[in-house]
C-alpha cells in the first residue's frame, strides 16, 4: 500500500473513530431520557391504581379478547449496512377488510365509510383517570426512544464493522512494517532512539 494510500486509509479511521464516538454518547443520552420516561410512566400508573382503588385496577372482568398490536416496528436497512427503525400504524384485520371494502366502493359511491378503530385495552375503566392517560402517552414516548436507541446501535455496529475492514486490509498491507511497529512499541526508547525508527516507518509517519 502507498503512503498516500495510507494516510488516507488513516483519515478515515480518525473519521469513523469521532462518529463512534459521537454516536455512543447520543446513545447514553437517550438512555438517561428513556429511563426519566419510563419512570414518569411507572409513577403515573402508581397514582392510576391509587385513584381508581386496587381492586377495581387489577380484580375487574376477565376480558378473553384477544389483543392485537396497534403499532409495529419497521426495519429499513441502509447502503452502509445499518438499520433505521421506524414504528408504524397496524393494520388489523378490521381495518384490512374496511380498507377492501373501501376500495370496491370506490368507484360507486363519493364518500368512503368511516373506518373503525380496535379497541383499546383500558384496564381502569372507559373513564379512567388522568394520570393513565399520561402514563399512556409516556409509554409510547419510550416506544419512540427504543426505536431510535435500535437505530444509534445499529449505526455503532456498522461503524465497527467498518474499522475492522479498514483496519485488517491496513495490517494486511503492511506486513514487516506492522511488525516492526509491533516491536517499537514494546520495547523501552528515548526520545531520539523513537523519532529515528519514526522516520524509518511508513505507517508510523502517516498517524502524524
Amino acid at each position: 500500500m502507498k503512503e498516500v494510500e495510507l494516510k488516507s486509509k488513516t483519515k478515515q479511521l480518525k473519521k469513523l473513530a469521532k462518529d463512534e464516538v459521537r454516536q455512543v454518547d447520543d446513545y447514553f443520552n437517550m438512555m438517561i431520557e428513556l429511563e426519566k420516561i419510563l419512570e414518569d410512566c411507572r409513577l403515573n400508573v402508581s397514582l392510576a391504581k391509587n385513584q381508581n382503588g386496587f381492586a377495581l385496577s387489577t380484580v375487574g372482568l376477565v376480558d378473553n379478547r384477544e389483543m392485537e398490536p396497534n403499532n409495529l416496528v419497521q426495519v429499513i436497512p441502509s447502503e452502509e449496512g445499518s438499520s433505521k427503525f421506524e414504528i408504524i400504524e397496524a393494520l388489523t384485520e378490521e381495518k384490512e377488510a374496511d380498507s377492501n371494502l373501501k376500495q370496491r366502493k370506490s368507484e360507486k359511491e363519493e364518500s368512503p365509510t368511516k373506518s373503525k378503530s380496535p379497541p383499546n385495552f383500558r384496564p381502569f375503566g372507559l373513564l379512567e383517570p388522568r394520570a393513565a392517560k399520561i402514563a399512556r402517552q409516556k409509554a409510547t414516548q419510550a416506544l419512540e426512544r427504543i426505536c431510535e436507541l435500535a437505530s444509534i446501535q445499529s449505526t455503532i455496529f456498522s461503524i465497527e464493522n467498518q474499522i475492522k475492514s479498514i483496519d485488517d486490509e491496513v495490517i494486511e498491507s503492511l506486513g514487516d512494517d506492522y511488525d516492526q511497529f509491533l516491536k517499537i512499541s514494546s520495547e523501552k526508547l528515548d526520545e531520539k532512539s523513537l523519532q529515528d525508527e519514526i522516520k524509518n516507518n511508513i505507517w508510523m509517519k502517516s498517524l502524524n
